[in-house]
């Protein structure tokens, strides 16, 4: 069993257990700082991950660090192993912006469970980016020659969808409003 999870998984186990301490604790509501909740991913290639976010989606970088591997034993985060980590926003301030972390390990070769589909592993599932102009995002999707996994651009209620993977093998999900153009082009 213990070969199946990676730190991800270890990860989100903590804080599953965490958040159920807090909510049974007198059914108290957690006062938040943010309402925006932030994502740390363990991928194989920093750098091709750093650059497929920055380049491709067009997400800015906000910083990038070595973590040593104090605190991360103290916090239980890691089994006395540093890693390298970089971070994006999808806006101008990590105040009020989703930050997505993606974190490697040098020491370890980082192994995945099977993507192919939502419910091939437990984990993280996909990355949803919502977006003002699909067709902007498609164009810059297509030229990197990234693979869409379905009819792109899908509409679904009022949106549009688009779903293709990162260079780790994560699915990562467009989300666009619907506009009038798509419907006058079928």
């Amino acid at each position: 069993m213990a070969n199946l999870l990676n730190p991800i998984h270890y990860f989100i186990i903590y804080v599953i257990l965490f958040q159920t301490f807090l909510i049974g604790k007198e059914n108290e509501k957690i006062k938040f700082s943010r309402d925006i909740i932030d994502i740390a991913i363990v991928v194989e290639d920093l750098e091709e991950t750093a650059k497929f976010y920055r380049e491709i989606l067009g997400l800015t970088e906000l910083n990038r660090w070595d973590a040593p591997k104090e605190p991360l034993t103290t916090l239980g985060f890691t089994d006395n192993l540093p890693f390298q980590m970089v971070t994006f926003i999808t806006g101008k301030s990590s105040k009020t912006s989703s930050i997505l972390k993606f974190i490697s390990f040098k020491e370890i070769e980082n192994k995945s469970p099977s993507k192919d589909f939502l419910h091939s592993s437990i984990g993280l599932g996909f990355i949803t980016i919502k977006v003002e102009d699909i067709d902007e995002q498609l164009r810059r999707l297509r030229k990197a020659n990234i693979e869409f996994l379905g009819k792109t651009p899908t509409r679904l209620w009022d949106e549009y969808f688009a779903v293709f993977r990162d260079p780790s093998g994560n699915m990562v999900e467009l989300v666009a409003p619907y506009k009038e153009k798509y419907n006058k082009k079928k």
